[in-house]
């Protein structure tokens, strides 16, 4: 991924009804055969009759999350107690000019293993010629943006992290880009071999991955 401009954009995020920043998410649209990604839904519906599925309109790759500015603000305080909102704000605004065009272009790609990540949520993955270097090119922009709000040891401090941190998965071994295509309640080692077991119609399947844009952040 090729570092952007000098010049950061200048993005505006939005919030929730109840002012709260809504969370900042790196992801790109996805273009699939709506037969084929049922087929897939219904099979693991099937083991998980309370999956709540992804409609079609809410479908995406993801790349990156970075949680709300707000809650990333804090915790990077932690590290920086004489940060201040506005130098982590031009940080911010920065780190989004550098990875929210990280894929510039449609790409082919392939459906990858299914899995279960966060709290519950059934992801699959997708194969592509560039994600490492996508991934690593995130990365690097994010230690970047730890360096400019203060914070001396950038990839030791994200290493450290727990799933708690905001930044914990744009680590590149740690990050997984994907689709989710449901949700269930809960996250657990039972769960996921359940998943891992299921025969899924997934073989040969191809998506179209689109140019990626930040959500919840709109360039002003």
């Amino acid at each position: 991924m090729e570092k952007t401009p000098e010049v950061a954009k200048k993005f505006t995020f939005e919030k929730n009804e109840d002012g709260l920043s809504r969370r900042l998410t790196v992801e790109s649209d996805i273009k699939i055969n709506q037969a084929d990604l049922s087929s897939i839904q219904e099979v693991v519906r099937k083991e998980f009759p309370e999956m709540k599925l992804t409609v079609p309109g809410d479908l995406h790759f993801t790349w990156a999350h970075y949680g709300r500015p707000d809650e990333l603000y804090e915790e990077v305080l932690g590290q920086n107690p004489e940060l201040n909102r506005a130098e982590f704000d031009n940080a911010l605004q920065t780190l989004l000019t550098q990875t929210s065009s990280v894929m510039a272009e449609e790409v082919d790609a392939s459906v990858g293993e299914i899995n279960l990540l966060g709290r519950g949520a059934i992801v699959l993955g997708v194969e592509l010629e560039n994600v490492m270097e996508v991934r690593t090119g995130i990365y690097g922009a994010v230690l970047d943006f730890l360096r400019a709000v203060g914070v001396e040891d950038p990839d030791g401090y994200v290493r450290q992290t727990t799933y708690h941190s905001n930044l914990h998965n744009t680590l590149p071994e740690r990050s997984k880009p994907h689709i989710t295509i449901g949700r269930i309640e809960e996250n657990n080692e039972e769960n996921l071999m359940r998943l891992r077991n299921l025969f899924l119609p997934t073989k040969g399947v191809r998506l179209k991955v689109t140019p990626s844009r930040t959500r919840n952040a709109s360039i002003t």
